[in-house]
């Protein structure tokens, strides 16, 4: 089935913002072990990048809306079980009223908010629902990194997967749209002088039989040193 998605939220909108922070506060209640993924996990790493570290006010974060891709959704890996999910949701309808929060048949749900259209949660709970990069379901859990994010009064403290797990997920895509968000962060992490491992980068792919995709790599890293 597809599920339409509004492709026009960043971390600076209000609204995906209470979303990333309602759910973050109940699956921490829950001590639910997950990672963020996909292009909400990306837009989290890029604002950490271009901040000073600690905890980041995003709206002192210059440069972020050049870089930053509208999503329409929030991606999850988690360590649960369906049920549990469900009452995570519960659970943030009871905390978070002005927030209209329908679950589906599937992993999915759909967060409204009047006037400010629909945020969908795609939430995964077994290496089967992580497509492309089954094997490593558990590792990009465990060794997530937490970022502290800051709008307004709101804060939270977000977990995503370590950039090699960020960059790998992009390459086995390879769509325009994901050889920009590599490009983009590569530049970054070369602008604040740190380094990716792209030797684990190319392990991970190579492990999944995709090792061809980091040919990409090769073609960018030269511009970027």
């Amino acid at each position: 089935m597809t599920h339409y998605k509004e492709s026009r939220f960043t971390l600076r909108d209000d609204f995906y913002f209470h979303t990333l922070t309602a759910l973050e506060e109940v699956l921490s209640s829950k001590k639910i072990p997950y990672a963020v993924v996909g292009g909400g996990a990306y837009q989290v790493k890029m604002t950490s990048l271009l901040s000073d570290g600690g905890i980041i006010d995003i709206k002192d974060v210059h440069g972020l809306d050049v870089i930053l891709r509208p999503t329409g959704d929030i991606d999850l890996t988690t360590k649960s079980d369906h049920s549990t999910m469900l009452s995570v949701f519960n659970e943030m309808a009871a905390r978070y009223p002005a927030l209209n929060i329908n679950n589906t048949a599937g992993k999915l749900v759909r967060i409204k908010h009047p006037g400010k259209g629909q945020v969908l949660i795609n939430y995964q709970t077994c290496s089967d629902d992580l497509r492309g990069l089954t094997l490593f379901y558990d590792e990009i859990i465990d060794t997530s990194e937490e970022h502290a994010l800051r709008k307004g009064n709101k804060r939270v403290y977000v977990k995503i997967p370590r950039p090699e797990f960020l960059i790998a997920s992009k390459l086995i895509r390879s769509a325009e749209k994901d050889k920009i968000d590599i490009f983009n962060l590569l530049n970054l992490f070369f602008n604040k002088g740190t380094s990716v491992n792209f030797e684990e980068v190319r392990g991970i792919l190579k492990a999944i039989g995709k090792e061809d995709k980091f040919e990409y790599i090769q073609q960018i890293n030269y511009d970027l040193q």
